[in-house]
């Protein structure tokens, strides 16, 4: 079965396996680092999450707690927001889905660990409308040194 981080981008997964988990980690940030920096203003939680993921935070049950609630919030607006016809509720249903996907992205490298790594790449990638430019950025940071 193919990982979802290979439908994004085969190369990357191929990368991405063949990383040593300090890679996966540091793209793992990276791009969740990338996308948040897309964001037209970030919540606080986003920061949090960030500076948890940098190992410069405590309190990861509370973090996992409010990071869940965070996306879920963002996910049901988004929703909501979605199904209007206007050009403003739309932009604003995009932002919407940008911030619950890299709030998704960080709990999931949080809470599930090494296992769900790749998930939570391909989640941030989820966040961008252009994943493409974020792909070789992660491909470079997965490439072993030397």
């Amino acid at each position: 079965m193919l990982s979802r981080l290979h439908t994004l981008s085969p190369q990357l997964d191929s990368a991405f396996r063949h990383a040593d988990d300090a890679a996966k980690h540091d793209a793992v940030l990276g791009a969740c680092q990338y996308v948040a920096d897309k964001l037209p203003r970030r919540e606080e939680i986003i920061n949090i999450g960030l500076d948890f993921l940098r190992g410069k935070t405590e309190g990861r049950d509370e973090l996992i707690r409010k990071l869940q609630k965070f996306s879920e919030e963002k996910d049901e607006e988004y929703f909501l927001l979605n199904e209007q016809q206007s050009e403003e509720a739309r932009s604003r249903a995009l932002m919407l889905f940008s911030e619950a996907r890299v709030a998704s992205a960080i709990l999931m490298a949080i809470s599930n660990g090494a296992g769900a790594l790749d998930d939570a790449i391909y989640e941030a990638a989820m966040s961008m409308d252009d994943s493409d430019v974020l792909i070789p950025r992660l491909q470079a940071i997965l490439q072993p040194a030397g």
